[in-house]
């Protein structure tokens, strides 16, 4: 589809993704006269004509709102669709809310406003001031000012699966460096704790701040052995900063590389939330897009993980995935409330551009990328109210939620959580409340201007994604990091 505009070039990418929201699977192309690229077929859309005088508002993001607004009003009409989250295209939609809430707006009327500018639907509507009402009580104990959180990236798995595109190597390709990559992210850690002592002579921005709470991601944590696990986990407790600690994350991931011995390690070191991540009940599938476990592995790991004791379970699953339909999902809905786990996260599938599954088409499986194996608008939907559906029958209520591009269905990811044992990173992660610094290759350090008194921006700082180039130039990037930390911005 060719979406021609020489007045809205500003806002191609999110008029991109809304086109691409009622248009799935389809290329849209962004183009104006200028540039030649804009050609005559069916599939062609002057943006100009349809938001003509759209220019009244003070500032871009009313104008966008518009915009969007107008495209949108223009996409229905010709497909006959409605989308669950309106124009709705960014990646976290309680700050559209929460924009309106710090003018002082009621809740009666941002709701019109998200109704009737947004176009969001009635069920999005109730679940968005959900959402923020928990998130509210979440953020109550943390601190923007003072207080930080870690994300350390463990980039290693025992195999990709075919909608990944997170910073992942193999691991039976890395396992002998293991121990390295742990050197070199302690030493990580240890360069951020030494900043934070109150009694450090470096001017920095972190003096005296202290630490929250910590997330162990990746790829797959739990890959590392016994001995690693309890090495790393037991330095970031024994840290100077990590004196008022809120909630340690373990991602363990797969139920293949977790056992006792590991959950041993985790549960010494006081790992106090995990997560074993089936993504699936169904082994067919499973096979298909590339996880190594079986469902009765899932099984059996939760209840060894149970029986230790641990109380803060997550889980992950996906709505959407390559040849499921609404009945294989609630199978596995089915499967995980026999479990009751502590939190659930019901993802819904998105195509990413550096996934298996996008860039190699139909060469896996017998799959084509845009066939009919990947499941429908309308599927998605009752996967994600059936989702929604079981959680409330656990006990789980809605806690954070994030959107990304590509989504089956136009739908989004939701943390669902027992009261009181909601995940606190994922909500300062996700909403932006908290300073996070990443460790490790591939992460992200994101800082709010509260935290280091710069300016009225996030600065940002990233590590390099090649472990090679991470472990060959540690010193360099150390060097690197503690500037960042100790200079102040241009």
């Amino acid at each position: 589809m060719y979406i021609e505009t020489d007045k809205f070039e500003t806002y191609s990418s999110d008029i991109r993704a809304l086109a691409g929201s009622f248009f799935p699977g389809e290329e849209i192309v962004i183009s104006n006269r200028e540039t030649g690229a804009f050609c005559s077929t069916e599939n062609q859309i002057n943006a100009d004509a349809v938001c003509e005088g759209v220019y009244r508002f003070d500032d871009r993001f009313e104008d966008k709102t518009e915009i969007k607004k107008r495209l949108y009003e223009y996409f229905s009409d010709i497909t006959g669709r409605t989308l669950p989250w309106g124009t709705l295209t960014g990646i976290r939609p309680v700050r559209i809310m929460e924009k309106y809430k710090a003018k002082g707006l009621s809740d009666g009327e941002v709701e019109y406003i998200l109704r009737n500018r947004f176009l969001i639907s009635e069920a999005k509507l109730r679940l968005l001031f959900r959402i923020y009402n928990t998130e509210q009580s979440v953020l109550s104990g943390t601190d923007p000012i003072n207080g930080f959180s870690i994300y350390i990236g463990i980039p290693f798995c025992p195999s990709r699966c075919v909608y990944c595109s997170f910073t992942a190597y193999p691991y039976a390709i890395w396992a002998g460096k293991t121990d390295e990559y742990l050197d070199t992210v302690i030493n990580e850690l240890k360069l951020i704790d030494d900043l934070c002592d109150v009694y450090s002579t470096q001017d920095t921005f972190l003096k005296g701040k202290y630490l929250q709470t910590v997330y162990v991601g990746g790829g797959t944590p739990s890959v590392l052995s016994p001995g690693q696990t309890e090495r790393l986990l037991s330095f970031v407790r024994e840290m100077k900063c990590a004196g008022n600690l809120k909630e340690l994350t373990f991602e363990a991931g797969r139920p293949d590389t977790i056992n006792a011995d590991k959950l041993k390690s985790l549960k010494k070191c006081g790992a106090d939330r995990i997560c074993i991540n089936p993504q699936t009940m169904a082994d067919r599938t499973l096979e298909l897009i590339g996880r190594k476990h079986t469902s009765i592995q899932t099984l059996e790991t939760f209840s060894l993980a149970r029986n230790m004791g641990f109380s803060n379970i997550n889980m992950d699953i996906i709505a959407g995935l390559p040849g499921e339909d609404i009945d294989d999902f609630r199978y596995t809905l089915d499967r995980i409330s026999e479990l009751n786990p502590d939190n659930l996260t019901v993802h819904t599938l998105a195509v990413k551009r550096a996934s298996r599954m996008n860039t190699e088409g139909n060469a896996w499986g017998g799959m084509e990328r845009k066939g009919s194996d990947i499941s429908g608008m309308d599927e998605v939907q009752m996967m994600t109210d059936a989702g929604a559906a079981a959680s409330e029958a656990m006990g789980l209520r809605p806690y954070y939620i994030y959107r990304q591009k590509n989504m089956a269905g136009n739908q989004e990811n939701i943390g669902y959580a027992r009261p009181g044992m909601e995940n606190i990173y994922n909500v300062l992660m996700m909403e932006e409340k908290q300073s996070v610094i990443g460790v490790g290759a591939g992460s992200t350090t994101k800082i709010l201007p509260s935290f280091c008194g710069y300016g009225d921006k996030l600065l940002r700082h990233r590590n390099v994604k090649n472990v090679s180039d991470y472990l060959g130039r540690s010193e360099n990037m150390l060097r690197h990091k503690k500037e960042f930390f100790t200079s102040s911005p241009d």
